[in-house]
């Protein structure tokens, strides 16, 4: 063979060789089919529909488990109910083949896969049912090697167990957050003044300041519905804010452009205390009435208004200003809401079980009422410091007159027209629970949650698990001009509480 018959051969080998590997490669990959643990339907009872056009499959000793924890009324309890009817449903509706239930189509009307229940293997002495259900999968993958298994669960020990067994293991991720950078709200620093500033790369709710380097000082902005909002410094019900954050939190909290807000935060600050300022000054007719104007420095009483202004050659001074500024920031606000309304979930610290309260139902919400019964009152007192008058008076607190105490268990079958409505403490509400808060608000209602994700109370939660990370995430990826995420960084409440919330 001469050398330039051996070239052309070499360079046709090289030429079919990439070909081949694909090929090989092809051939080697298997069709996946993922086996589910019984948390993952405690976790999301609908989760058969969420492994797109996969197989399933999990073993009878599934429905046992979920037979086991039916009775109860937590969160799991309901949602292995939930779980075995979907399942009933599926089985109903689907076409069965050699043990296989077609699992339809998806929102979207892609084509699902289909799943099978297994047959476990025989429970031997001294077995668990997590043990069992191992056995039973790694069964099934023997008996199958032109499957790729998958074993899905969102027990821990349950996965480490499974991967010494040497199945291929995964957590469930359906609700989870990925990145939790998405929880963040971070300040975008802006090149240009906002007239010519380039906003193509921004998107809804993004929050920004673009530093004049003057005495004017930092000029904020909120990018919403295609534009740059300025933000400004808004004392509401006397309270100043203290922190950048918090003025973008009272610019969303006034906002009636904006139907769900979201304050996340560290304990101390603010959350609560600016929603419940907010609720109220929107809140009846007029219910703050300035007699005070504001400056940046100091506070002059009205009838120094005159004077003021014979002083500065019949100008305006900037107290004046502000005084009109103020009064036609809280004219907007009076009258916007008939009702205010406030749900937070029964979990104590740490998620023990303390047991039930005696009385009848409003003592027994009474311990969950307290921290806005105190809230309420720093702002009373706060306000009638500040010059404002408020139509709530402290005998009014107790009996909560004024606000709409809403049990999250009671709330099916009620609806909130033009109401306030706050969800304290919402890091530690199951998805169903919110999904009922936020179904609940009727026309011309605001609902307004706030979470420390840092303190999530319930044992089978974490942080990236949290529903309300997952609402957030819903948030961001829906991008619109009517909700908002806003994480507040700092504690406001003390020196101490700052120290301690970095620990």
């Amino acid at each position: 063979m001469s050398k330039k018959q051996k070239e052309e051969k070499t360079s046709s080998n090289e030429a079919t060789a990439p070909v081949m590997v694909e090929q090989k490669r092809a051939k080697d990959t298997k069709p996946k089919v993922y086996a589910l643990d019984t948390n993952v339907f405690m976790d999301n009872p609908e989760c058969l529909t969420t492994f797109e056009e996969h197989n399933i499959v999990f073993p009878n000793r599934v429905i046992r488990e979920l037979d086991r924890h039916k009775s109860g009324h937590e969160a799991r309890n309901h949602n292995s109910r939930d779980a075995s009817k979907h399942i009933e449903d599926l089985q109903k509706n689907g076409k069965n083949s050699r043990g296989w239930y077609n699992l339809g189509l998806d929102a979207f009307g892609k084509k699902l896969g289909k799943f099978k229940i297994l047959r476990n293997t025989k429970l031997q002495p001294d077995q668990t049912s997590d043990e069992n259900i191992i056995a039973t999968i790694k069964a099934y993958a023997k008996t199958h090697p032109q499957y790729e298994i998958i074993l899905v669960s969102s027990d821990r020990n349950f996965r480490i167990y499974a991967r010494e067994e040497d199945l291929h293991i995964e957590e469930y991720k359906h609700d989870s957050v990925e990145d939790l950078d998405i929880l963040e709200t971070p300040m975008i620093e802006m090149d240009s003044p906002a007239s010519s500033y380039d906003t193509s790369h921004l998107k809804e709710g993004n929050l920004l300041y673009y530093d004049t380097y003057s005495k004017i000082g930092r000029q904020l902005y909120r990018y919403s519905c295609g534009r740059l909002k300025e933000v400004f410094k808004r004392n509401i019900a006397g309270l100043e804010p203290l922190s950048e954050e918090q003025i973008f939190a009272v610019d969303a909290l006034t906002d009636k452009n904006l139907d769900l807000v979201i304050l996340t935060g560290v304990a101390g600050s603010g959350k609560t205390l600016l929603t419940m300022a907010a609720a109220i000054a929107q809140q009846g007719s007029k219910p703050f009435k300035r007699d005070d104007c504001q400056s940046d420095c100091v506070e002059t009483p009205r009838k120094n208004l005159k004077d003021k202004k014979q002083k500065n050659g019949g100008k305006k001074s900037d107290c004046e200003r502000d005084s009109v500024s103020y009064s036609l920031f809280y004219s907007k606000l009076s009258n916007r809401y008939e009702n205010v309304v406030i749900s937070r979930p029964k979990v104590t610290v740490g998620g023990e079980n303390i047991g039930a309260f005696p009385g009848d139902i409003h003592e027994k919400e009474e311990p969950y009422r307290t921290p806005i019964e105190d809230t309420l009152t720093y702002i009373l007192k706060n306000a009638q410091k500040e010059g404002f008058l408020v139509d709530i008076k402290e005998t009014d607190i107790k009996s909560m007159k004024h606000i709409d105490f809403a049990p999250i268990d009671t709330l099916r079958g009620r609806t909130f027209h033009h109401s306030f409505y706050l969800v304290d403490e919402a890091q530690n509400c199951e998805k169903v629970k919110l999904q009922t808060i936020i179904s609940r608000a009727g026309k011309g209602t605001k609902v307004v949650i706030t979470g420390d994700l840092s303190q999530i109370d319930k044992s089978f939660m974490t942080k990236r698990s949290c529903p309300l990370a997952g609402l957030i995430n819903y948030i961001k990826r829906e991008n619109t001009s009517k909700r908002i995420h806003i994480n507040l960084l700092h504690s406001e409440r003390s020196a101490l509480a700052e120290w301690i919330s970095k620990w």
